[in-house]
């Protein structure tokens, strides 16, 4: 049996990834909270060495993309976090 949402398919093991995701006492415990809560200090890491880093043109590139990759699965993950009237 195909289920899907939005017209996009969710397979058996997506829902089984969500079960185990979303079978919590509490949201906040849920892995895509974790996740973005992982993901915020990663950030926040790499945006203070960025700042204080001294201008290596080997490395400011390299710190830059990993930011900006962090920022984009975080900001993905944030989407799975469900609002608290749902």
């Amino acid at each position: 049996m195909k289920t899907q949402v939005n017209g996009i398919e969710i397979t058996p093991k997506m829902a089984e990834v969500f079960g185990e995701w979303y079978n919590q006492n509490s949201i906040e415990n849920a892995q895509p909270c974790i996740y973005v809560r992982w993901l915020s200090k990663i950030q926040d890491y790499l945006t203070r060495n960025l700042i204080d880093m001294d201008d290596d043109d080997d490395h400011i590139p390299v710190v830059k993309d990993c930011l900006s990759m962090t920022v984009q699965i975080k900001d993905d993950f944030e989407r799975l976090i469900p609002e608290k009237d749902e």
